[in-house]
């Protein structure tokens, strides 16, 4: 939403001429009729003047609704509140998500902000209840709209940041992971949930590895790359205390670089022991990893990323008919 950002300057008392207010637009038909809004809500009236309508914490009424409807297409909020908005939209997520007066393509923008939010919130504070019951319902509602819209996939294709970072590698390599569990015709969506959790944290240990080792510029040391290797390990603590009965989010998350040749870490699982449901992540982490921009490599297209996994097939790494169906699922690309 950044690149939609408008900034204004606008009357102020004297003590607070110095600052500048920014403002981004929303679309009217993301807010929820009676909904509670937690955050200021403006329209604009012309090119410099940005007019409140409805103060945050007040009930959007049928009447204000409709009023809005008649006379704007486009609202804003503080680009201090987008968080707010954030949260808000998750709060009426499977509204938003079936709302048909909203494009696909507006959909998916406001869902991937969502998700980055998540993953974010997850990272910081790992262990907070709250913070699980909000990624458990992002997970939720993702699986729930790629699993009954066929072409959502590529809706989320085409707003995905692939420049790298932990929150937009975690929200990519769910998409995919949800996605391919559905292409593999997975009939239980609660277990595609799981699976797609488990995607989502499968990097969660990295918040225990130190920062200047983590955000490096540049290639990492022998040593360093040894600190790294160990964030499927603390990531396991991590979900284990979050997720003590779910085996299934614990194996992804301890075993995603696992190879079928015995060649991964950190266990050196070979063939058989490594579950479908860890393997369908490993693909999706490796062609995000792939097709990402990093500080040291630029991102591959789609037909290289998946060439390289084929040769990589082809010395043992990964299940043979897995990536191929892997392959397969991007072929409208």
């Amino acid at each position: 939403m950044e690149n939609n950002e408008e900034k204004i300057l606008v009357k102020y008392n004297k003590q607070d001429l110095p600052q500048q207010i920014k403002y981004m637009p929303i679309m009217l038909d993301s807010l929820a009729l009676n909904s509670i809004l937690n955050f200021d809500l403006y329209y604009k009236i012309d090119k410099k003047q940005y007019i409140l309508y409805r103060s945050k914490n007040l009930q959007l009424t049928e009447e204000q609704f409709e009023f809005l409807k008649k006379n704007f297409k486009t609202l804003y909020i503080r680009t201090t509140e987008q968080k707010e908005y954030i949260h808000y939209i998750e709060d009426n997520i499977d509204n938003f998500l079936t709302n048909p007066q909203i494009s696909e393509n507006a959909k998916a923008f406001v869902l991937y902000d969502v998700t980055q939010d998540a993953i974010s919130e997850i990272m910081e504070n790992p262990e907070n209840p709250k913070t699980v019951k909000r990624i458990e319902n992002v997970i939720k509602a993702t699986t729930a709209v790629l699993t009954k819209k066929e072409d959502f996939f590529y809706e989320l294709l085409e707003v995905m940041s692939f420049d790298y970072s932990t929150y937009t590698h975690s929200s990519n390599v769910a998409t995919f992971t949800i996605n391919f569990s559905k292409y593999l015709n997975f009939k239980d969506i609660k277990k595609i949930e799981i699976i797609g959790l488990g995607a989502f944290l499968h990097d969660i240990g990295k918040a225990k590895i130190p920062p200047q080792i983590l955000f490096k510029q540049g290639k990492l040391t022998k040593d360093e790359w040894v600190i790294v290797q160990c964030h499927p390990e603390l990531g396991y603590e991590i979900v284990k205390k979050i997720f003590p009965d779910n085996y299934t989010i614990q194996k992804i998350v301890r075993n995603h670089h696992e190879k079928i040749d015995g060649s991964g870490y950190p266990d050196k699982l070979k063939q058989y022991e490594i579950p479908i449901e860890v393997q369908i992540v490993t693909l999706s982490d490796v062609f995000d990893a792939l097709t990402t921009n990093r500080c040291y490599k630029a991102k591959l297209r789609t037909y290289d990323a998946l060439k390289i996994m084929q040769e990589e097939q082809l010395s043992g790494k990964y299940d043979k008919n897995l990536l191929e169906k892997f392959i397969t699922m991007f072929k409208k690309i």
